[in-house]
């Protein structure tokens, strides 16, 4: 054999080696990271859904009926200069300046018969599960008594989630800025339960699209969630109002990225006008916020929050009306966290194609989140762990609309999971079904199915802890 025929095998058996390895790395490339092709199957026979929905069926909802107690509890939460301002990944930089809003976090605190509920209203974008961990260890109070939520301003404190992903939205992590914002939280929320007195409540809404405070921002052709829960709690003595907490839906986004100062954006001025006219504490609870954007009506920055507010204020005014008219000194109380099992992660990385489920298993091996279900009076807080759709609000009132309490969605619950989105904005080319629509397309359906669930459940517990007293 020659020794150009011997080179010319050996450089054959070379190359087939080393395509053979280079076909092993794509194999190992896709098995590993993607891309994989989107799983459409439905969640109804999914083990996750079944697990959870089993959960539900099996959990002990037990309001009690009795004498409203309640109180408030409020402490400073304003980030000092050169700290991070939590909101958007594309400010840089991100150090607060000198000269901004005072901020807050607000605890209204419940009691009837043996159980009590704290309602934590904060002005921060959201409460991740550091901070919240780091509270609940210093109150040593039941979970299911302490339910968070947050105005979702995005020019408010961060640096308090040590998470990478969290970094690049909430800014760089310091354990310190953990310990100030938990100081605070703790602070109020101790003094809500210091010194309760007797009290009414009642709930009011008002669902007034002519008001022109909201557009989706999803799909503008299609209508976005204009309601406006108010819960009101008088004084039982004098009658005069303790404390009302609104629940609307406009994303807090009118200060834009470019704002450096401190800003409670709308709800901060929705907050100080209901207080004005009320004379009592205002909290305000982010609602349905997913794919929900404040209407711009040709303004930008404060004069678009000034606007954007007194629309809102408007319709919680029509709303406290209703809850005034309302109004008892005796209501049903229960607060309780329902865990959740996810679907697969399914992180979309084109129309059609998602990154690879083995990443998924990784990053989220035995991940769950949870709903905090709480009954206040006729009404059930369903508290998400989610930037939560609007739409899916809408979808969820209107088939709860045969009768029954009514749900009041609230997004922020101390967890966070990304948007929640409907199945029909799965492939739209969007932030929030792009970027962070993170468990797959029927992930919005599959949370409706779960919250219908946890509204029978409350329903039947509810009617049996007012059936006595009847």
């Amino acid at each position: 054999m020659s020794h150009r025929s011997y080179g010319l095998k050996s450089h054959k058996k070379w190359w087939k080696r080393r395509r053979l390895r280079l076909l092993a790395a794509a194999a190992a490339v896709v098995l590993l990271v993607g891309p994989w092709p989107v799983n459409h199957e439905g969640f109804e026979h999914a083990s996750y859904s079944i697990a959870t929905r089993r959960r539900i069926a099996e959990q002990r909802f037990e309001p009690q009926f009795g004498q409203v107690f309640a109180g408030v509890g409020v402490a400073e939460i304003t980030p000092p200069e050169g700290s991070p301002l939590a909101g958007y990944g594309g400010r840089k930089p991100n150090a607060a300046q000198s000269g901004g809003e005072r901020m807050f976090v607000k605890t209204l605190t419940l009691a009837a018969g043996s159980t009590s509920l704290s309602i934590v209203c904060a002005d921060v974008l959201l409460v991740l599960p550091e901070l919240r961990h780091e509270i609940l260890s210093r109150l040593q109070l039941p979970p299911d008594e302490v339910l968070f939520t947050a105005t979702h301003t995005h020019s408010g404190p961060g640096g308090f989630a040590p998470g990478i992903v969290e970094q690049f939205v909430m800014g760089a992590y310091d354990p310190a800025h953990v310990r100030r914002m938990a100081d605070a939280f703790e602070a109020s929320i101790r003094a809500s339960r210091n010194n309760p007195q007797p009290a009414m409540i009642g709930w009011g809404q008002c669902r007034d699209a002519a008001q022109g405070f909201v557009e989706n921002r999803i799909d503008e052709s299609f209508p976005a969630c204009s309601t406006v829960d108010v819960l009101l709690v008088r004084k039982a003595d004098d009658e005069s109002v303790l404390a009302t907490v609104v629940f609307a839906c406009p994303h807090a986004t009118c200060m834009g990225k470019r704002n450096l100062l401190p800003s409670r954006d709308y709800p901060g001025i929705v907050q100080d006008s209901v207080e004005e006219i009320t004379g009592g504490a205002c909290l305000f609870a982010a609602g349905a916020v997913g794919s929900m954007q404040p209407a711009r009506n040709g303004l930008s920055g404060m004069p678009r929050a000034r606007n954007v507010a007194q629309r809102v204020t408007h319709s919680a005014m029509v709303a406290l009306r209703d809850a005034s008219s309302q109004a008892a000194a005796n209501a049903a109380l229960a607060g309780r966290i329902i865990p959740v099992d996810l679907p697969p992660l399914q992180y979309r990385c084109a129309r059609w194609a998602r990154i690879s489920p083995v990443v998924g298993e990784l990053v989220l091996r035995g991940r769950e989140t949870y709903i905090h279900a709480a009954v206040v009076g006729d009404r059930v807080i369903l508290g998400m762990p989610a930037d939560y759709s609007g739409e899916l609000a809408m979808e969820l009132a209107q088939s709860l609309s045969g009768g029954g309490p009514r749900a009041v969605v609230s997004s922020f619950n101390g967890d966070y999971i990304g948007y929640v989105i409907p199945h029909r904005r799965w492939t739209c080319d969007h932030y929030e079904s792009r970027d962070m629509n993170m468990f797959g397309p029927w992930a919005g359906e599959y949370f409706n199915a779960l919250a219908m669930d946890i509204m029978h459940r409350m329903t039947m517990a509810q009617e049996s802890a007012l059936m006595p007293n009847k």
